[in-house]
C-alpha cells in the first residue's frame, strides 16, 4: 500500500488542533429558539479516500419549549477534496420535535469519486482491481414518530432519490467488458419502511443501552426509477460497561438485496466504519452480514484506546451468509484523543490488519460504531 509523506500526517494534526482550539463549550439549552453554530476544519485519512482536506460547520438547535431531557436537533454542512481526487459536499441532520415524538433526518450531498471495482462476489481477486469513477447525487429523507409511549421505539417511512453520470470505466476491465447492472449509470428512486429502537445513554460514546434499525426500501420503475429491487437491512449494536470507565460494544449489520440491483447499490463489505481492515467496496454482492467487538478503554487525561476485531462475508444468496468458511476477518488497535469532553467525541487512529488487504490505517472523527 502507498504511504503518504509524514508531513501530511503533521498536517492533519495541526487541522485536528485548530478544530480542537475553535469549539467552545456550551451549555444544553432547555428553551425553544437557543442554538449553537461550530465551524472548524475538517482533516482525516481511510484507505478508499487518501487525506482529505475541507470545511465543515455544525448548528445544534432546541425546536421544543423547556423541554429537559429532550434530544437536540442538528444540521451539518461539510465538503472536502481527497488526494485520490475524489470531491464531496453533504448536507444533512436530524430534527426532534413535541417531546421527542417526532423526528426527521435529511440527507443531501454530491460525490465525484474514482474508486476501485474488484468484480462482484465473495472470492473476486486482487488482480481483478480496475479504476472507475462516476458523479452520484443523493436525496434521502426518513421521517417518523414514536409508536409507544416514553419507549424510545420509533417508526416511519423512507424516501431515496440516488442518480449516477459521468460514469468512466476501464476500456479493457469487467465493467465495460461485462453486463453488470449499473454500469453506464442511472437513477433510483425508492419508498420503504423503519423501525428504530435506541436506548443509548450517549449518541457519540455509548457506555450502555441498545440501539437498532430496521429498514426496507423498494425502488420502483413505478416511481421513475431505472433499476427495480427491493432492499432489506438491520443495523443492530450493543453496549455494556466493563468496570468503572471501559465499554465493550458490539455491532452486527446484515443487508439483503433482490431484484435488478445496480452495482453502486450492492452490499458492502469494507469501510473505516463497517469493517476496518479492509478498503470500502472491496467486496459487493447483493448481500453481505458482518458483525464487529470493540474493547475500549480510557487511559489518562484525554487519552484512550481500542482493540477490536471483525469478520463477515458477502454473497449472492442470503444463504451463503451462513457459510462460515467464506468469512473474512481483520483485527486492530486504535488510539483516540478526546477533543470535546461534554459530548465525548473522539479523534481516532486506527491500524487494522486483514486477512485480505494486510495493514490498513485510519485518522478520523468519532467512534466507527
Amino acid at each position: 500500500m502507498r504511504q503518504s509523506p509524514r508531513w501530511l500526517f503533521l498536517l492533519g494534526l495541526l487541522g485536528l488542533w485548530s478544530s480542537i482550539s475553535a469549539q467552545a463549550p456550551a451549555d444544553s439549552a432547555d428553551r425553544k429558539g437557543d442554538w449553537a453554530l461550530l465551524v472548524v476544519p475538517l482533516v482525516f485519512y481511510t484507505p478508499a479516500t487518501d487525506w482529505a482536506f475541507g470545511p465543515a460547520a455544525f448548528l445544534r438547535y432546541e425546536t421544543d419549549d423547556d423541554c429537559l431531557g429532550c434530544n437536540a436537533s442538528f444540521t451539518r454542512l461539510y465538503g472536502y477534496y481527497t488526494l485520490a481526487r475524489q470531491w464531496f459536499v453533504r448536507l444533512d441532520g436530524e430534527t426532534w420535535w413535541h417531546q421527542n415524538d417526532y423526528k426527521l433526518r435529511h440527507d443531501f450531498s454530491y460525490a465525484i469519486t474514482p474508486f476501485n471495482f474488484y468484480g462482484i462476489g465473495n472470492t473476486s481477486p486482487n488482480r481483478a482491481k480496475e479504476a472507475f469513477s462516476q458523479d452520484r447525487i443523493l436525496v434521502r429523507l426518513e421521517g417518523s414518530r414514536r409508536l409507544v409511549a416514553n419507549r424510545p421505539l420509533y417508526g416511519g417511512v423512507i424516501f431515496n432519490w440516488q442518480n449516477w453520470r459521468n460514469v468512466t470505466v476501464d476500456p479493457d476491465g469487467l465493467l465495460a467488458n461485462t453486463n453488470i447492472t449499473g454500469q453506464r449509470g442511472g437513477h433510483v428512486v425508492g419508498m420503504g419502511m423503519l423501525l428504530n429502537y435506541d436506548t443509548r445513554d450517549n449518541v457519540y460514546f455509548p457506555r450502555q443501552g441498545f440501539y437498532t434499525d430496521w429498514f426496507f426500501t423498494r425502488y420502483s420503475k413505478g416511481l421513475g426509477s431505472d433499476f427495480g429491487f427491493s432492499q432489506f437491512r438491520i443495523d443492530a449494536r450493543y453496549f455494556v460497561p466493563v468496570g468503572d470507565e471501559a465499554t465493550l460494544a458490539w455491532q452486527g449489520f446484515t443487508q439483503w438485496s433482490s431484484g435488478e440491483v445496480p452495482f453502486q447499490m450492492l452490499s458492502v463489505m469494507g469501510s473505516e466504519n463497517w469493517f476496518r481492515g479492509i478498503v470500502r467496496g472491496r467486496y459487493l454482492d447483493n448481500n453481505s452480514l458482518t458483525t464487529q467487538l470493540e474493547y475500549r478503554q480510557p487511559l489518562f487525561w484525554r487519552l484512550g484506546m481500542s482493540a477490536f476485531v471483525a469478520t463477515g462475508r458477502v454473497g449472492q444468496r442470503v444463504g451463503e451468509l451462513v457459510d462460515v468458511t467464506g468469512f473474512r476477518w481483520a483485527y486492530g488497535l486504535g488510539g483516540r484523543f478526546t477533543f470535546d469532553e461534554k459530548e465525548h467525541i473522539n479523534a481516532r487512529f486506527d491500524v487494522a490488519y486483514s486477512d485480505v488487504d494486510g495493514w490498513n490505517y485510519y485518522f478520523t472523527i468519532r467512534e466507527a460504531f
